[in-house]
């Protein structure tokens, strides 16, 4: 990531923030105190979501899903960090993924659909953890070129799985 593409997520970032305190500050004002409180309570919740992202010791990774909430003419991003587990020697994998995802469907996107991309990571019994990435509103011929593409690369612990229109990628941690 070059100097402009960092000074550009910064901006991105400041701006959300800017928003999201323009729009307390509004409910605030209209003596919208209940209507404050819940997006305050939004607000903490999305920083602690922010502060787990950070520190999965991914910073490719990270890097790559705050670029996919830079995108949101296309994607609605989301996570969701249930535990905490180190990804350094996934960070690559795990970014690569994230990357082709990103390029297979911005070079099919079709203005119909706004794709939700959700992201778990966490931990499956005591052993094992993962991340999870669900693409929805796919269709089966994306699939096919997605499933191509990822499992091409043979990445470590990935399973693409296809049901309902969402294309899942599992990747389990070890």
């Amino acid at each position: 990531m070059n100097a402009e593409e960092i000074v550009e997520l910064l901006q991105y970032r400041r701006h959300d923030l800017v928003n999201d305190m323009q729009i307390i500050h509004g409910y605030v004002s209209m003596d919208m105190l209940d209507r404050a409180q819940e997006k305050v309570e939004e607000f903490l919740r999305k920083t602690e979501q922010e502060r787990k992202l950070y520190m999965l010791k991914a910073p490719l990774f990270t890097i790559c899903i705050e670029k996919f909430r830079m995108h949101q003419e296309i994607f609605t991003l989301t996570y969701d960090i249930h535990e905490m587990i180190e990804l350094q020697d996934y960070d690559e994998c795990l970014t690569k993924i994230c990357n082709t995802l990103l390029e297979i469907i911005t070079t099919h996107f079709n203005y119909e659909h706004m794709h939700v991309l959700q992201i778990d990571i966490g931990t499956k019994g005591e052993q094992h953890g993962y991340v999870q990435i669900t693409v929805d509103s796919i269709h089966s011929r994306l699939y096919d070129e997605i499933e191509e593409q990822l499992t091409g690369n043979n990445y470590p612990n990935l399973v693409v799985t296809y049901l309902e229109n969402k294309v899942t990628c599992m990747v389990q941690i070890d």
